[in-house]
């Protein structure tokens, strides 16, 4: 049977069982959230889960092959992440990563307020990204299923993007900025399925046209 090793942050413990190298390399799960010490995270070949949020002298994350879970948000000092290869589930916001790219398997990636992410690509199975504040961001994977980004100013530039996104999430903050000034349905013809959070006004962001004949539409 399969035991699940769990250590979590007390008093800086992790960093020190790090650097001494006495954390045992069955372990599953790694939580050392808010670690002001911690500037490195070795091969672990085990660990699947990570939460390392606001570890603000994190400078780099070793490949690590079981990886399906990372959360480094709050991370400033964190600019690159490696390739790995099972990641399904990302949070790196509020980080200074210039690019994320060749993850095979992540479904799953908030970004929020990355002001010096450009692009994002070679992401094969991303569904859902979240990037909003991402003010650099000119390139994003083309085949999405959710799209939250409230501050679209690159949205409606980049011509191969608007010919192929399918899906759209916006919130109340987009129309009450008037950031986008075009019907979003005018700006991305190829926009078949259309979401938006409570306290947003549809009517201002679409036409009445689409939003009859969207394939789904979620005001709630």
């Amino acid at each position: 049977f399969c035991i699940l090793f769990e250590i979590q942050n007390a008093m800086c413990v992790i960093c020190e069982m790090l650097e001494k190298g006495e954390i045992d390399e069955k372990i599953e799960t790694l939580y050392c959230n808010g670690c002001t010490r911690l500037t490195e995270i070795p091969i672990l070949p085990n660990v699947k889960t990570i939460g390392c949020i606001n570890c603000t002298a994190l400078k780099s994350i070793s490949l690590l092959p079981k990886l399906e879970e990372l959360s480094c948000n709050g991370c400033t000092s964190l600019t690159e992440i490696p390739p790995f290869p099972k990641l399904k589930l990302m949070n790196c916001s509020f980080t200074p990563l210039t690019h994320i790219s060749e993850l095979p398997e992540l479904v799953y990636l908030w970004c929020k307020n990355c002001i010096r992410l450009k692009s994002i690509s070679s992401l094969p199975k991303l569904e859902e990204l979240y990037c909003n504040g991402c003010t650099s961001l000119t390139f994003i994977p083309l085949r999405l299923k959710s799209l939250y980004c409230e501050d679209c100013r690159w949205l409606y530039r980049n011509e191969e993007f608007k010919d192929n996104i399918r899906a759209l999430r916006v919130c109340q903050g987009m129309w009450k900025r008037k950031v986008l000034g075009r019907k979003l349905d005018r700006v991305i013809p190829s926009l078949s399925e259309f979401y938006y959070s409570p306290g947003c006004k549809g009517q201002y962001l679409a036409s009445r046209a689409f939003l009859t004949k969207a394939k789904k539409l979620h005001g709630t």
